[in-house]
């Protein structure tokens, strides 16, 4: 099986390229990442 590689000029602008190639389909197909939620709710204080 033959690999091939290459070399990328702009490394970082690939990667941003990709990743919004991702949240485009995600938001297309609906799909959403929660995020970790960060406040303290208090159901009853003493």
């Amino acid at each position: 099986m033959d690999k091939h590689f290459q070399i990328l000029e702009h490394p970082r602008e690939t990667a941003i390229d990709v990743t919004r190639a991702i949240l485009k389909a995600f938001r297309t197909h609906g799909i959403s990442i929660p995020f970790p939620q960060r406040e303290v709710h208090l159901l009853s204080a003493p």
